[in-house]
């Protein structure tokens, strides 16, 4: 199966935009292209070759014009001839975007370097091993897949179902650049977004402080120039605003000049948070405004070119594609994309979340796969630290993936559309997870992160993360977290002759565009637009496209197909937005109404006897109460059930011991937004049991309970109102200005 890209592709110019647009020189040679390869049992350097191969796709790829699996006993060979003309005073640096997983480079037979991390770029500078013209370059790669505990993704020897063709060497560019003596070896730019400036550090290759500049353009006009030392911290603003988001993904230039040496970059101006919003749940902030993150699973996959996109074009039409339907960020799914992806998401306006790449030892299907799904409630209740379960049992792996996910973060650090970091998903090789949230954080306090995806919690990072595929959902507010519906969906329909194969692979069956598109539709209702209002802040669908075996892609493999009806997804995306809006400024009172009709029964109950209250009250909460009085108080309470359960052996003491910790509580809250009574207090049952009329007791505390909860709602409601109108008019004032 061939894109359209990849069959016009040129192998004279494959590839051959510059990689790295966050910081660009005007030296750049492209070596992607032909090179010679050979495939053997031993990392001595061959004397014949077996063919050519097409770089930097790897040889699974059918582009490569290879085709074959390298197995974790062999190695991969590549050599290729270059002419070039060697200046005094000036170095040369050799960069490989990826290479997976284990590599030797060697310039005209001599060593130039080793790495080990088949999704991280490096360079070597190898200016003393350069011949003015004719030289000579090899790269020896070793393999394991995921037979070891390198990162390894969703690569797999035995692929099928969820787990795919495995890929090995160069898969991303391969490119040369001319510098001087004394360069600019990387940038670090922070946004300050609360003082319109922007943080600088500008690090050389030899650690020295010299004299730099630094200019800021917009759109062709010069905001701001500055100047500091190099290897210090250089704050520069206030520059005027022009904020990022995915509607408005505006980006700055920046030219800086350090000694002999220029490069241009870019930055944007963009705050990520968390925060309250006006009804006190924690919601998504996007430069301090609540902001619906709708994403789509991407896992970068081409079924011409693996893990790498046969053309930028292809890279394009992926992230506009999920702009068109509506969408404003994609989950970047165990895959580092090379830096022209990223770019392409700050400049055309795509949020990313961003996946640690998974390593570890042979994954336990039973525990990371099918006991979460049946069982939901064992990824809640149990630790990481049993290392064999998690298949991380050797410490050299876990070291490993600390510094990989060290050096991924020093690596897209850059890309303003990168809003969050997940550590681990659904328990694939994970382990102590709440400090390597912590590690993350401290890395990059200005991002938010994901300490887990899926399943077995460990309570930490920003996230209460939860795949669903087979099941209603069902939320309330976290008191400490955003509530994201990280992955679901996943829905399946196979069209004959734009399929991998003739396997289905998908969660839900559907035949035809409308099918699939009237149960997306049903799903966003039912899971999401219930939810919103509850706090679900974020929501990833399963998946932007069809690989291989799975069939449960908006698009087919080849991209050639959408599969749902692009203007009803857009409109759903949109009622979607508004009701998430309308969710954050106010609250709709329909539920509580509907709940006004426990007034009657209330005082219905001053006929019956205590313990039929109590079994009444038992019956509402499942039905909704229990989030509406979650929502209100902004924090997860005990379910009442349990409260009722608990009170069979205590004479239904502990019960009454609940409802007046809830009545006190919304008592509170009525007093401090002054909301006028009389306020709800189940202490009343003991008043009128003093006095001779223990059937009175639960009438009068149910009614003065849903009234008070009503006259609170009410009141939320009139404030987050008045909020956005003050909102509204501050930002009428400002554009008139």
């Amino acid at each position: 199966m061939m894109t359209r890209w990849g069959r016009a592709i040129d192998p004279e110019h494959v590839l051959d935009e510059y990689p790295r647009p966050e910081m660009v020189r005007e030296s750049y040679l492209n070596l992607n292209g032909m090179w010679d390869y050979a495939i053997t049992g031993s990392d001595t350097l061959p004397q014949k070759y077996d063919g050519k191969i097409l770089v930097p796709f790897s040889p699974e790829a059918p582009l490569s014009g290879v085709n074959r699996i390298l197995q974790p006993g062999e190695y991969l060979h590549y050599e290729k001839r270059l002419t070039l003309r060697k200046e005094d005073h000036e170095r040369y640096l050799l960069h490989f975007g990826a290479v997976d997983q284990i590599c030797k480079v060697y310039v005209n037979g001599e060593n130039a370097g080793k790495h080990t991390g088949g999704y991280l770029a490096f360079s070597l500078d190898i200016t003393r091993l350069l011949r003015d013209g004719k030289n000579l370059i090899h790269v020896t790669v070793q393999d394991f897949s995921d037979t070891s505990f390198h990162a390894k993704g969703k690569q797999s020897l035995q692929r099928g179902g969820m787990w795919y063709t495995p890929q090995s060497g160069i898969w991303q560019s391969v490119w040369m650049e001319k510098v001087p003596a004394c360069y600019i070896k990387a940038l670090k730019i922070t946004p300050d977004y609360d003082r319109n400036s922007i943080i600088l550090r500008i690090i050389l290759n030899n650690g020295e402080k010299i004299p730099a500049r630094a200019v800021v353009r917009f759109r062709g006009e010069t905001l701001h120039a500055a100047q500091g030392m190099t290897g210090t911290t250089l704050r520069i603003g206030p520059l005027p605003m022009h904020p990022w988001t995915p509607e408005t993904p505006n980006l700055y230039d920046l030219i800086i000049q350090a000694g002999e040496d220029e490069v241009t970059s870019y930055f944007a101006m963009r705050k990520i948070s968390m925060k309250r919003d006006a009804r006190g749940i924690l919601r998504l902030f996007l430069n301090g405004q609540p902001y619906y993150q709708n994403g789509v699973l991407d896992q970068g996959y081409y079924p011409d070119g693996l893990y790498t996109a046969p053309s930028d074009d292809a890279m394009v039409h992926d992230i506009l594609q999920m702009k068109h339907l509506g969408f404003n960020m994609l989950r970047k799914h165990m895959k580092i994309e090379p830096s022209r992806w990223y770019y392409h998401c700050d400049r055309l306006g795509m949020l990313v979340w961003q996946d640690m790449v998974c390593g570890g030892g042979p994954y336990h299907s039973w525990f990371v796969t099918i006991m979460p799904n049946v069982f939901p409630f064992t990824g809640r209740i149990l630790n990481d630290r049993n290392r064999w379960l998690f298949s991380r049992t050797q410490e050299t792996g876990c070291r490993e993936y600390l510094r990989e996910v060290k050096h991924t973060i020093c690596q897209l650090y850059h890309h303003p559309s990168i809003v969050l970091w997940t550590a681990f998903n659904e328990g694939w090789g994970q382990f102590d997870a709440g400090k390597v949230a912590d590690l993350i954080r401290r890395a990059d306090p200005s991002r938010l992160v994901e300490e887990t995806s899926g399943w077995f919690d460990q309570g930490g990072g920003d996230l209460n993360s939860i795949h669903n595929y087979f099941r209603k959902l069902r939320i309330s507010p976290d008191p400490h977290r955003c509530v994201a519906l990280t992955e679901f969906g996943g829905y399946s329909y196979h069209i004959p002759g734009r399929s991998f194969n003739e396997e289905e692979y998908g969660y839900g069956k559907y035949h035809s565009k409308d099918e699939l598109t009237d149960a997306i539709g049903k799903l966003w209702r039912r899971d999401l637009f219930s939810n919103i209002p509850k706090g679900l802040s974020a929501s990833v669908y399963t998946q932007l496209s069809d690989i291989e075996d799975e069939t449960n892609g908006l698009m087919t493999y080849d991209r050639e197909e959408i599969k749902v009806d692009e203007e009803r997804i857009r409109q759903i995306n949109k009622k979607l937005e508004r009701i998430f809006a309308s969710s954050c400024i106010k609250r709709s009172c329909n539920r509580i109404k509907r709940y006004r009709h426990t007034d009657r029964p209330g005082f219905l109950l001053g006929f019956i006897d205590f313990f039929t209250a109590g079994l009444l009250f038992l019956v509402y909460m499942p039905l909704g109460l229990q989030e509406e009085i979650e929502s209100v108080l902004g924090h997860k309470v005990m379910p009442y059930w349990k409260a009722y359960l608990c009170g069979i052996p205590t004479l239904f003491i502990y019960p009454l011991v609940w409802m007046a910790r809830i009545s006190e509580e919304l008592k509170e809250k009525a007093i401090s937004l002054n909301v006028p009574g009389p306020y709800t207090s189940w202490r009343h049952m003991f008043g009128w049991n003093i006095f001779g009329l223990p059937l009175m007791g639960p009438a009068v505390a149910t009614h003065r309970f849903f009234g008070t909860l009503d006259r609170v709602e009410r009141e939320l409601n009139k404030r987050a109102q008045d909020g956005d109108k003050d909102e509204q008019a501050d930002r009428k004032e400002r554009n008139c200005v």
